[in-house]
Parts: C-alpha cells; structure tokens; sequence
C-alpha cells in the first residue's frame, strides 16, 4: 500500500513539474515573442534620468522660504549618501535578491506567490526594483501580457547598461510615496521633518511600508495601518539578516516615529512671497523656463528674515491704521542686496507685489530728482534764492527743498528744462514714463516703490548705478553657478552731484518734513512726499549703509483720509525697518568725493558767511547781514581789507565744485558775484 502510495505522488510530482516545465516553456515564448519589441527602446536614458524636482529658496541665514514643485515634490539624492538601513528597508519589502538576479527573479516569484497564499492577501510584490524602474520610465504603464512581456525582456539590458547602483538609486527617487512626495528625501522631510540622511532603522522600515498603498496609507493620514505594515517590513529585515533578531523585536514593539512637533515650522512659506517670485522669474531667464522642472537648485536670497518680518508688522499697522496698503523695501547701499521686500500686508503665493508693480505719484518724493538734474547743469546750487510764493518772497534752495516748496520746485523745473529732468530720473534708475507737464516737479508722474528705491540708491552709492538683487547664491547639481544676468544699469550720475543732493536731503532731516528720520540717531538724508488729498504717503530716505522707502496707500486710489502725510504714516514705518537693519552698526557720516569744497554759507539768505570788504560805510550797518542796503545819510571810506560776517547761528555747509568760491548775492537778482580772495573761517573754505 505504501509502495502505491509512494508511485502516485511521484507521478504527480512528475506531472506537476511537467507542467511547470510547460508553463515556463509558455512563458518564455510569449515573453520572446512580445518582448522582441522593446528591443528599440533606449536603455541607456536611464544613465541621464533628470526627473521633476523641488528648487529650494532660502533666506541669507538657511532659513527656508519656499519649495518651487512642477506636480512632483521630489529631491534627489545620492545612493552613496543614503543610509544602508533604508536601502535595506526597500530591498526587505520590495526585492530581497535584488543583489542576486539578473533583472526578474523566478525564485522571488515563486516565494512571493506562496507568502500570498499563506496570508490569503498580496503582501509581497512578484516585480523586482529593476521591473519597476522599466515600468514606470521606459514603458507605458498599461497592465497587458505585451507590457509584463516587454518588461522582462528588457529588465537584463537595463542591469547590464547602467548596473545595480544606477537602478537602485533611480529607484528610490523615483517611488511615489504619498501625499504628493516623491523619494526617500521628500518622504523624509515630510513625514519626519528631516532629511532621510539622518532617519532610523524605524522611520527606514515606515518609508518602505508606504509603496503598497501609496497616497491612501501614511503616517499622518493612517498611522496604525502604516505601523503595522512597517513592523512587517523589520520582521523582513530581520529574516534576510539587514537586522539582528533582538533589534527587531526591540523596534517592532516600540512605537511609531513621528514627526516632531516643530519639524513643521522649518520652512517659511509666507514669509517673502514677493521674493520668491522674483527669484522663480529671475531663474526662468537665467536657465529658460522650460528647464525650470528639472532644474533642482537651491538659491540663496539677499533677505534678512528677522528684518522681513519686522519690516511687514510695521507695514501691516501703519496700513491697518488707515485701512490701506503698504509696500516697504530696504537695500544695502555698497551691494545692492535687498534685505527686506514688503509687496502687501498680507502675504501670499502669488500676490501683487507693491514694491515692483504698483505704479503711483511719488509726489515730493520727487522733487530731489529736479534738483539734482539743476544741480548738475549748474542751474541751481544749495544757496540760491527761490521763489516760494507769488509775492515774491525768496528762500535758498536748501531751504525750499527742506520745507517741500512746491514753488520753488516748479520754478528749478522750468529753469533746467523736461528734458534734463528726465534725462536726470532716467540715469537714477527710474524707467517709467515721465510726462513732460510743469506738474511733473510734484511728483505726478508715477513710479514704483522699486523705481524710486533705485533712484534713491544711486544717490547713497555717490552716483554709482544702483541695481536691486535679491539672489546671493545659485547651485544646480552641487556646483555654483553665475546667477542671473541683470539688465545693463542705468548710467548713474556724477559722485560730486550726488553729494551735494544729499546735503539738501539731509536738511530736509534736519530741518524739514523729514524730522521724525532724525530720531533714528544717525545722519539721514530723505525725503516726504504727500500726493493730492493723501491718496499716496512716502518716505525714501538714506543712511550711509542702507537705503529704504516705505509707501502708504488705497488699492483704489482713494483717499487715507484726513491729515494723512508722509511725515506722519510712511515715516514712522521707514523709521522702524531702518532702525531693525540699523541696530548694533556704527553711524556713519556722508563723505565728501574727491572735487568737492565745503564752504560755510548764511543758511537764511543763501550767501556766504562772511564777505570780504574794503569800504566802510559811515555810520556802519548795525545788522549782523553782509548783504545790505546803504545806511542813508551815510558816507563811505576805503579801509584796510575787514571780514563783514552772519550770525554765526544761522551758518550751513554747502558743498560746491572745488575751486568755486560761495556764492554772494545780490538783494534785487539773481546774478552770481565772486569777488574777493579765498579765506579760511572755522574750518571751512571760503
């Protein structure tokens, strides 16, 4: 009986085996037949794999700011700087003779169809890491007897074309692990808030559960199911001998990690949209839009985030105050590093952005952009005397300047001429259309913030072209590259004209609508500027260090309502970004260029200080004033050379080309007199 028993097992073992052999035979011929096909296909793209990835931006100190995605979050990585348990994770769940085969695994088929049956449910996958890859990037992804056929036709080439390391590292940056992650380093960051360079064992064996149901079961969405499919995976681990027995149990039993509580508040998304924009269209042109989802860099910005986020609080009050909108933007004046860049209140992806797109009157914001273009054509210096009313009424242009005379500006306007005046704002920087109305000298014409921002920067900077950046650092693929091409500057101006623009802007600190900049406790030079009815309030103004300027105003061009000004809304909101970047520096005065005489002059009248005279009238003028009208009776004598001077109290430096003597004025014209020799008073060149 035994015998008998004996003979018909091995009968059907023997039938049982012919009919593998049969199978097998079946199998290989169709996998001939239909396989044939995907001899065309090219094995060797795999070798330059570029996927979709994620460029990072970040602030100037790491802080991140954003992750640009084109519908793949995913950042690459170097097998040879993940760690072995994770690649072991991988291989235990996905392909545990991935080192062995050839490419498709029959052994790995056969257990994996027995493990199935046993647990009555898929548990382990019949496709090797190698199948995978071929699948997914050189097949379509159809499941059809002709694609199955063609993939493991194929699976040998690909092993022998770019090897198990390629394959390997492909792979596992290529896996789609949930909630829009793409590869073990997206994966990590965001179920672990860390780079998958420094995850464990357990964390290693989550990552590798998730490929079975990707999307549908993670650690934030389902951790119970995810953990025990985890634990599955260290119990594989385990018996392929990745693990000890006791380091398994130990972690199986242990619970699931988790993301640390403050892992999520690494990134800063919301903290500079506006810059990221700018860095995103900066990037298109550098690199080409095209190239933009494989590009994977990581760009370094100019933004100070501490001072970003200072710079908005202080933009949101003054705003919320009136129920309006503000745009503030602060530069390093030696490099043109934009350390903060407050498009809006509120900010977000996509948002307009004030500081580079809202055009509006700069309003006396302006008018040094008038003076400077007379100032350089010599039409006007720092002492001459301007109408400020139409009575007649006179004041030196330091003073009409410093008091925001809207007559005085229009007459130096009319005296240099439109086209020198947009000859002027165009060598500023300043590249919006300038109407040629005399209302111009008011500021009609509008410009952005940024506009104004580089207009005022080539000031600070001695009349060197200004030019805003925002990126400190570019690398793509490890190596750093150019950043990107910016526009051929403006031309600049001169560093003696700019010089002595900045002499009028400071008197507007220091004695103008500009006050409230004085508290920052450091020279200043800047400027008010209030629009018709307060629909646009202003403060641009300089340090030695940093330039900024802060706008006010209604998306709608409506009024801020009553006794809504610069000096009152915009400058406090200046005043504070300039004190943030300001704080622990030393201050620093406005050093005159090479070319440039300073020279004490009346501040009230616009002449000099002290006059030179040889006649003596009789009796002498009681008035302390070098300028005045004959004592009448009187008579006149001729005497020794005698200093005739001001109240020492009302004296001013004014800069003027070297070799120019101050000016002295005439009470009834405008004729400039230079008479008399050069002397020395307190210090200054007369």
């Amino acid at each position: 009986m035994l015998r008998r028993v004996r003979r018909v097992l091995a009968r059907l073992v023997l039938a049982v085996a012919a009919l593998a052999l049969l199978a097998a035979a079946a199998a290989g011929a169709l996998v001939v037949y239909y396989g044939r096909a995907a001899d065309a296909v090219d094995v060797a793209r795999l070798s330059n794999w570029r996927p979709k990835v994620i460029t990072r931006i970040y602030a100037r100190d790491g802080t991140e700011l954003a992750a640009l995605h084109f519908g793949e979050r995913r950042t690459l990585v170097p097998l040879a700087e993940i760690p072995e348990h994770v690649v072991a994770a991988f291989l235990a769940a996905e392909d545990a003779r991935f080192l062995e085969h050839g490419g498709f695994d029959p052994v790995g088929i056969l257990r994996a169809a027995v493990a199935n049956l046993l647990h009555g449910e898929v548990r382990q996958g019949a496709s090797t890491i190698t199948q995978q890859v071929i699948k997914q990037l050189l097949l379509s992804p159809e499941r059809t007897l002709e694609r199955k056929s063609q993939e493991l036709w194929l699976a040998g080439r690909v092993e022998r074309a770019v090897g198990k390391a390629r394959i390997l590292e492909i792979y596992l940056n290529l896996i789609y692990l949930g909630e829009g992650r793409y590869g073990v380093e997206e994966a990590s960051r965001h179920y672990f808030g860390k780079s998958v360079r420094e995850i464990g064992i357990a964390e290693a064996a989550v990552l590798a559960a998730l490929p079975k149901a990707p999307g549908k079961v993670t650690p934030l969405r389902d951790p119970e199911r995810t953990w025990q499919r985890a634990r599955w995976v260290i119990e594989r681990m385990a018996e392929e001998g990745f693990v000890d027995a006791d380091t398994a149990r130990a972690l199986a039993e242990g619970p699931m990690p988790v993301r640390p509580p403050d892992a999520a508040g690494a990134a800063r998304p919301d903290l500079a949209p506006e810059v990221v924009e700018i860095v995103r269209r900066k990037l298109a042109e550098r690199f080409g839009a095209d190239a933009l989802p494989t590009l994977g860099a990581q760009v370094t910005t100019t933004l100070d985030p501490t001072l970003q986020a200072a710079v908005r609080d202080a933009a949101r009050q003054a705003a919320a105050d009136r129920g309006a909108q503000a745009a503030v933007v602060v530069a390093d004046v030696a490099t043109g590093a934009v350390l903060a860049h407050v498009g809006g209140t509120e900010p977000s992806p996509g948002m307009f952005d004030r500081v580079r797109q809202a055009r509006r009157q700069p309003a006396s914001t302006f008018k040094p952009v008038v003076y400077g273009a007379a100032l350089e054509a010599g039409t006007i210096d720092g002492a001459t005397l301007l109408p400020i009313d139409d009575e007649g009424h006179l004041a030196p242009a330091r003073r009409a300047l410093a008091h925001s005379n809207n007559r005085a500006a229009t007459y130096v306007l009319s005296q240099v001429g439109i086209e020198k005046v947009h000859d002027f704002a165009r060598r500023l920087g300043i590249a919006s259309r300038l109407h040629g109305h005399p209302s111009l000298a008011l500021g009609t014409a509008e410009v952005t913030p940024l506009e104004l921002l580089t207009a005022y920067g080539t000031v600070a900077a001695a009349g060197r072209p200004f030019v805003p950046r925002w990126i400190e650092r570019i690398e793509v693929d490890g190596a750093v590259v150019p950043p990107p091409a910016t526009d051929p500057p403006h031309p600049g101006i001169s560093a003696a004209t700019a010089h002595r623009l900045t002499e009028l802007l400071q008197a507007v600190v220091a004695e103008g609508t500009g006050r409230g900049a004085a508290r920052l406790g450091r020279p200043v030079a800047g400027k008010t500027g209030t629009s018709d009815e307060g629909r646009d309030v202003w403060f641009a103004g300089f340090t030695a260090d940093h330039v900024a300027v802060a706008w006010v105003g209604r998306d709608d061009h409506g009024s801020l309502g009553e006794h809504a000004t610069g000096a009152k809304v915009a400058l406090p909101v200046w005043r504070s970004a300039m004190a943030a970047v300001s704080e622990g520096r030393p201050a620093r005065g406005f050093a005159p260029p090479a070319g440039i005489a300073v020279h004490a002059v009346d501040g009230r009248t616009g002449g000099r200080a002290c006059d030179l005279r040889t006649v003596w009238y009789v009796p002498p003028r009681c008035s302390g004033f070098w300028i005045f009208e004959q004592c009448s009776p009187a008579t006149t004598t001729t005497v020794a050379p005698h200093l005739v001077c001001s109240d020492p109290r009302a004296y001013v430096s004014l800069s003027l080309p070297a070799r120019t003597p101050p000016p002295a004025r005439i009470r009834d014209g405008w004729d400039r007199v230079f008479d008399g020799p050069r002397m020395v008073l307190l210090g200054a060149s007369l």
